[in-house]
């Protein structure tokens, strides 16, 4: 039924497009779920990073941060996509200028939202989105496979000093064992993007002694929560 109503979207969107000649023009973006992957030339987002590291056999190491990617550009890629460019800054507060730490790519086609991050693609949203819906965040690379699910669609929601009207949970993987822990959901805002995202990778002590005790031998948890957004140009 979910699948069929997905459908049934998607053909409602294509067929709310003009009657005329041109052929490319794209499905109704809102009825779609674009919109929750804006892509506009000077806009930016900022977040805050906190990341714990645990080693077995070192300290745990803690790292806060902000960071703020910009959309400084459009242009066509080699296979042809419109494609846009990112730029990644950091500074460890307020208080510090930015400086440039990365560039990335993303674009979208009628059916999925793609980021290209050190030369390997992620599938971040697939289209129409509808809630229950699944894709392989890894479907084009050479990752083992990640089954995300869109949990929550149209939800009202306060991130920080925000509150959206319309935010949307992707669950990208809940998995845990008593020896392994792999949680990381993804919060999407209308019109905004990425507001908040959380990964808990943990592996936990095996020995007979703390088996089950949740002792962390090693892993990561990061959480990424908006700050502020706007265009900048």
């Amino acid at each position: 039924m979910k699948k069929l109503l997905a459908y049934l979207l998607y053909s409602l969107a294509i067929l709310a497009l003009p009657a005329c000649g041109d052929k490319n023009l794209e499905p109704d973006k809102n009825l779609l779920g674009y919109d929750y992957f804006p892509l506009d030339i000077g806009q930016y987002i900022d977040y805050d990073v906190k990341t714990t590291s645990y080693f077995p056999n070192n300290p745990t190491v803690t790292e806060q941060f902000q960071m703020r990617e910009l959309l400084i550009e459009t242009y066509t890629s080699v296979e042809g996509k419109s494609t846009h460019k990112i730029q990644r800054y950091k500074r460890a507060n307020a208080n510090l200028p930015w400086a440039l730490d990365s560039t990335f790519s993303t674009h979208i086609d009628n059916f999925n939202a793609f980021r290209s991050e050190n030369n390997r693609v992620f599938v971040k949203l697939a289209f129409p989105l509808s809630v229950g819906k699944k894709w392989n965040g890894n479907g084009f690379n050479n990752l083992k496979k990640d089954n995300n699910t869109i949990e929550e669609l149209d939800i009202p929601r306060k991130i920080n000093t925000f509150t959206f009207e319309n935010t949307m949970k992707v669950v990208l993987a809940n998995d845990s064992s008593l020896v392994y822990q792999d949680r990381r959901q993804e919060i999407y805002a209308r019109k905004v993007g990425l507001v908040q995202s959380s990964i808990k990778i943990l592996n936990y002590c095996t020995d007979a002694n703390c088996i089950g005790q949740g002792k962390i031998l090693s892993g990561t948890v990061k959480t990424q929560t908006l700050l502020n957004y706007g265009k900048l140009f």
